[in-house]
């Protein structure tokens, strides 16, 4: 049995499946007589939920994976070289890259049935980042069989030592096939002001993502409010219309009644008139009456 192949094919399962494999793959192994493949196998350690997720995205999306690594080449060289603009220009097409594969392992693991939680989001933004700064953490993710999260500890270390995690237990056939590094060709160890540049460094590309992790929050929230400002102003531009509606129709209201008041006193006027001349011509007519009696 190919413990390789089996690692390969335990690594693309979700993480509530991979022991249960593991250990069927390492009885099969066992079984056949392959003791050194069964143990390889048995020794290999589930992933969390955060390194599946990285090895998921490493399977579904690597071509957008390597134009990712590719960028932390060209970015721990304009580093080295502290070119400016070159910086600049590489650290936004970075946060670019790291919110848009964030958005896609969201989407994967909602396909897979999964909720991306926060802690899971920022552990994905850190290992990303890792890749970025250390080339020792990109080859452990290109190889896409991380059992957990990755930091980098250097800026920029080519050795695996300077990754704050276990590297995989069976290496890919991509890493396990590039040619060993001799002791003889080894880079001469940096001095301590260089491990100090390093280091600030380091802290300085952490202290940017997470103000680029807080600007993108503030820019979410304030799309949000932007938003409820929108339908406030909306709903107050139809208030003001109903509000217009109403006072025309208390003017209109008013109008009318002030009319009706005017033709009421008119009414009023016309009658207490014709009640007078009610009165004048009674009184005429009680006159004739006694003129006539008279005669």
């Amino acid at each position: 049995m190919d413990a390789d192949e089996v690692a390969e094919e335990l690594y693309a399962l979700p993480p509530e499946q991979f022991t249960a494999a593991r250990n069927a793959r390492a009885k099969e192994a066992n079984a056949a007589g392959d003791k050194a493949a069964a143990a390889r196998i048995a020794a290999l350690r589930k992933p969390t939920v955060l390194a599946w997720l990285v090895n998921l995205l490493v399977r579904e999306l690597p071509d957008e994976i390597g134009a990712f690594l590719d960028l932390g080449e060209a970015l721990r060289e304009a580093t080295a070289t502290l070119s400016g603009p070159e910086l600049r220009e590489l650290s936004g097409q970075r946060h670019r890259l790291v919110q848009a594969l964030v958005r896609q392992a969201r989407e994967l693991a909602r396909q897979a049935g999964y909720r991306l939680t926060e802690d899971v989001a920022r552990g994905l933004e850190e290992t990303l980042a890792a890749a970025l700064t250390d080339p020792a953490v990109a080859e452990q993710l290109r190889a896409g069989r991380l059992t957990s999260g990755l930091t980098a500890t250097g800026f920029p270390t080519p050795s695996p030592s300077s990754v704050r995690a276990h590297p995989p237990l069976l290496p890919s056939r991509a890493v396990r096939s590039q040619k060993q590094t001799t002791p003889d060709a080894l880079p001469a160890q940096p001095s301590a002001a260089e491990r100090r540049r390093q280091q600030a460094m380091v802290r300085l590309q952490r202290d940017l993502l997470e103000a680029e992790r807080r600007t993108e929050k503030a820019e979410q929230a304030q799309a949000v409010t932007a938003e409820a400002f929108e339908e406030s102003q909306r709903a107050l531009a139809e208030a003001e219309m109903a509000v217009a509606d109403l006072r025309a129709e208390l003017e209109h209201a008013v109008q009318t009644r002030d009319q009706a008041k005017r033709d009421s006193e008119r009414a009023q006027a016309a009658d207490a008139k014709a009640a007078v001349e009610a009165e004048r011509s009674g009184r005429r007519v009680t006159e004739l009456l006694a003129r006539i009696e008279a005669l």
